[in-house]
């Protein structure tokens, strides 16, 4: 038998049941659901690297003896970490059709000190081109460090450049 209470969310129900199940999926959160949660927390909270990129631009380029399109981007990154830090590795992820294509870059190696701002150029030759030149080209910017951390620097949208274009100013 259930009675009404002035908090919906009261619930009285006769001989305690409420509470035996209230207790037993606080304990169950706690103790399934938390771990997770920790670790999805510390992932956002914890050290990383911060990007803020100066500029980015796509033109045509070739990569040994097939056409390919260029991609460049500088940043500057911070990083939150109490020791130094290195990228060993960039990633371009795109769309192309209805699969998702990843391209794989070295990096540079050299540290990243904690809260110096250095400067980063990312030069991503992708091959064969993704889209025709006249198409805008959109892709995802993903950086991993020595430490096997994934981080995201942020979604391009590069416009074809074409020789003798007036560029914006930097």
């Amino acid at each position: 038998m259930s009675t009404a209470s002035p908090n919906p969310w009261a619930v009285t129900i006769g001989g305690g049941v409420a509470v035996l199940v209230v207790g037993w999926l606080s304990r169950h959160v706690w103790s399934v659901h938390l771990p997770k949660a920790q670790k999805w927390l510390s992932g956002l909270f914890g050290p990383h690297l911060h990007f803020v990129y100066q500029r980015y631009r796509r033109s045509k380029a070739g990569w040994g003896n097939q056409p390919a399109t260029g991609i460049m981007i500088d940043f500057w990154v911070t990083s939150s970490y109490d020791r130094p830090v290195a990228i060993f590795r960039g990633e371009l992820r795109y769309w192309q059709g209805w699969r998702r294509r990843t391209f794989s870059r070295i990096q540079l190696e050299t540290p990243l000190l904690p809260g110096r701002p250095t400067e980063l150029r990312a030069l991503f030759p992708v091959t064969p081109p993704p889209v025709p030149d006249d198409k805008p080209f959109t892709a995802s910017v993903f950086f991993i460090d020595n430490y096997s951390k994934r981080h995201r620097a942020g979604k391009f949208t590069f416009v074809s450049r074409e020789p003798g274009d007036v560029l914006p100013p930097d």
